[in-house]
């Protein structure tokens, strides 16, 4: 459970740190994440385990804590995508050749 609160911290600290300069979608992807964290960390905290409650038959078990993560994760993975590479300028191209 140390590990949990330990990995759960590291990820508020980096949605404090970086929440000025990301775009809304991955303020909304991070948020998603720590939501999940922190609801797993609450779970294990009250009984030792975390609780899956949502059955498929088809999928493996799971519950809504982890599909904030995994929401989340791909929110972050998309903002990430979209986000441009610097652009290069001609003194740059110059330089290098």
């Amino acid at each position: 459970m140390a590990l949990t609160g330990l990995i759960t911290a590291t990820v508020a600290a980096y949605a404090w740190y970086s929440a000025p300069t990301t775009p809304l979608l991955g303020r909304v992807g991070v948020a998603g994440v720590l939501g999940g964290a922190l609801s797993n960390l609450i779970d294990r905290s009250l009984d030792g385990v975390v609780t899956d409650y949502l059955h498929t038959g088809w999928w493996p078990t799971f519950n809504l804590a982890d599909t904030l993560i995994i929401g989340g994760a791909v929110l972050l993975v998309l903002t990430s995508a979209r986000q441009s590479s610097p652009a290069v300028s001609d003194n740059d191209r110059d330089a290098r050749t």
